[in-house]
């Protein structure tokens, strides 16, 4: 075993960026499937890496505007779910584009009866801006159930970080992931959008500026940021956020422990 796998083995790390389904978002050609993106190739990938959790949404359904399942591709996160209770954190991807109150009832159900953690949008495949008032049913629900709504980010002219934090302040009850921290092309505007509402959560796959990460660290607070890796080389992950100028309780509250009280897990994981 290496060092950094013993080092890794310490922690209870928790990817709250991790996708089931196509490995593109291409529909125009037969979409590549890579390993971990299959579920048993998933779990040999968190085994290998020492994931203990990850937090999963299925990109079929952001690609398709009608779906050709009852679910829409979101089956793959039910199934692995079910398979795994206790490793999966299942992100529902909803069909802005349906009726309102098909949004909310299929949401009820995903929650109440499957058992999904949050929400998932990638407005920049699903095309729309991520504060068009197409994504309200799906905050309604949200606040219903008093669960977070993932958002890709980095991407113009859909998934600005301003656009992210204009949606969160319009719904303040719901806490809001801005995945990938506006990537390398936006990562500016990450920080200075999140300070507009106190319900935004930075999650830094894709975003590799560790200046950065202090940064939120100091200005938002440490229960503000989230490991994650989407699908990513988790290894480098880890060794930045162990070279990160923060204390070793900040270290473990980034790596899961933010993320379980984020998805209201913690009380059931028996952590201290």
């Amino acid at each position: 075993m290496s060092e950094t796998d013993a080092l890794m083995e310490q922690y209870f790390i928790v990817d709250a960026h991790v996708h089931l389904g196509h490995g593109c978002y291409g529909v125009q050609k037969p979409a590549k499937i890579i390993d971990y993106q299959r579920i048993d190739g998933l779990m040999n990938w968190m085994s290998r890496y020492h994931v203990s959790m990850a937090a999963v949404s299925a990109i079929p359904p952001m690609v398709y505007r009608v779906w050709k399942t009852p679910y829409g591709g979101n089956e793959e996160v039910m199934e692995a779910m079910r398979r795994h209770p206790d490793k999966m954190i299942g992100l529902w991807v909803p069909n802005v584009f349906e009726e309102a109150d098909i949004v909310k009832k299929r949401i009820d159900e995903a929650v109440e009866v499957h058992g999904f953690k949050g929400m998932k949008l990638h407005p920049w495949v699903q095309a729309f801006p991520a504060n068009h008032p197409i994504a309200y049913p799906v905050f309604e629900a949200a606040a219903k159930h008093r669960l977070p709504v993932e958002f890709h980010s980095g991407t113009a002219p859909y998934t600005t970080p301003l656009l992210i934090a204009d949606v969160a302040m319009r719904f303040p009850e719901v806490p809001v992931i801005m995945g990938h921290m506006g990537k390398h092309d936006m990562y500016h505007d990450a920080i200075p959008a999140a300070r507009l509402s106190d319900n935004v959560y930075l999650e830094f796959s894709g975003n590799v500026i560790l200046a950065q990460w202090e940064k939120a660290v100091k200005e938002l607070g440490p229960h503000r940021l989230l490991f994650g890796t989407d699908g990513g080389n988790v290894a480098a992950y880890f060794l930045s956020v162990m070279d990160l100028e923060v204390s070793e309780e900040v270290k473990r509250m980034i790596l899961g422990e933010n993320a379980l009280n984020l998805f209201r897990l913690k009380p059931h994981m028996g952590i201290p």
